[in-house]
């Protein structure tokens, strides 16, 4: 999915100019780019300290707490009142740290905080050193997961009542993280649905090894995956892996950031099957609406069709 966000001050603005392919390759020609904006509670670092810097997160690695004394102080209890949050196995630790927001001729950093994501009963909620409890997004309001990874650098967004909750990681911390997410897109999902026989297209190396883990499979589960990769011609299309489980309808892709690290990345996007109210069609985009969101992906016209095809009868399809 595709955000427009504000530029940060001084950043130069989000739009590329037509010298952007030639920018890519020349870094002292390229427009200052966001590429991933700051949170409220995050604060802007000057440019004295951002010299000192490199280009990816600095900060120790996130984890999932093995004893109440590794949680911040109050962390726990405000959020067993926000999330229904009943022990530290649903909690994930994100120290103090320092990333960049946007690239190209002038780098912008920000730090934020240590943070506690919660992941409960009855919500997912974020608490925030010296803020609280700073969002909170009940169980029943969640639309979609987003889980963008690029090499070490990770996010996780929560999408659904007219909000976004986001968190940054580094992935050497996903196998802390995965356990977790799992079980909470299995309490959004619900109960199973069918989904017909299984499928499996030839997929290379990457996808493969994407298909095969919880990103696509949550339980184990069985799955009818679809895949279309770029094509030379007037429309090129990213890599995508389209999967329809018993609990999701999963989109992953490969990250349009703008980058040659691009290659390197998976941005997936998580549907609960029994959220999805319908889904509209506009040449290769799809428009998901599901728990009063609206959720355009492209995916390119050839998948589109295959997916409609594939999927007829599991998913409320409707022409636009």
């Amino acid at each position: 999915m595709t955000e427009r966000n504000a530029s940060p001050p001084g950043s130069g603005g989000p739009e590329r100019t037509g010298l952007s392919s030639l920018a890519s390759h020349l870094p002292l020609l390229r427009p200052s780019v966001v590429i991933d904006p700051p949170e409220e509670w995050e604060t802007w670092l000057p440019d004295r300290v951002v010299r000192s810097l490199g280009r990816g997160m600095t900060g120790n690695h996130p984890f999932r707490p093995l004893r109440e004394a590794d949680v911040p102080a109050g962390s726990l209890d405000a959020l067993a009142d926000a999330a229904g949050v009943t022990g530290i196995a649903q909690l994930l630790v994100i120290p103090p740290s320092a990333r960049p927001v946007s690239s190209g001729r002038r780098w912008r950093w920000v730090s934020a905080p240590a943070q506690v994501l919660g992941l409960g009963m009855t919500a997912v909620a974020l608490w925030v050193e010296g803020e609280g409890v700073h969002r909170t997004l009940r169980l029943d309001e969640i639309a979609a997961i987003e889980d963008v990874r690029i090499l070490l650098y990770s996010r996780l967004s929560f999408r659904g009542g007219g909000q976004v909750l986001r968190v940054r990681y580094s992935t050497v911390a996903r196998h802390d993280v995965l356990p977790a997410l799992s079980g909470f897109r299995v309490a959004v999902a619900g109960d199973a649905l069918p989904i017909g026989e299984p499928s499996r297209p030839e997929l290379p190396l990457k996808w493969t090894n994407v298909a095969d883990t919880a990103t696509i499979r949550l339980l184990a589960c069985r799955a009818a995956l679809l895949y279309d990769e770029p094509r030379t011609g007037r429309r090129r299309t990213r890599p995508t892996l389209v999967a329809l489980t018993p609990y999701e309808l999963v989109i992953a892709r490969q990250p349009s950031w703008g980058g040659p690290t691009d290659v390197y990345g998976v941005d997936s996007i998580h549907i609960a099957r029994r959220r999805i109210d319908s889904m509209e069609i506009a040449g290769g985009s799809i428009t998901i609406h599901a728990r009063g969101a609206d959720l355009e992906v492209d995916i390119g016209e050839r998948l589109v069709a295959e997916a409609q095809q594939a999927f007829a009868g599991r998913l409320p399809w409707a022409s636009r």
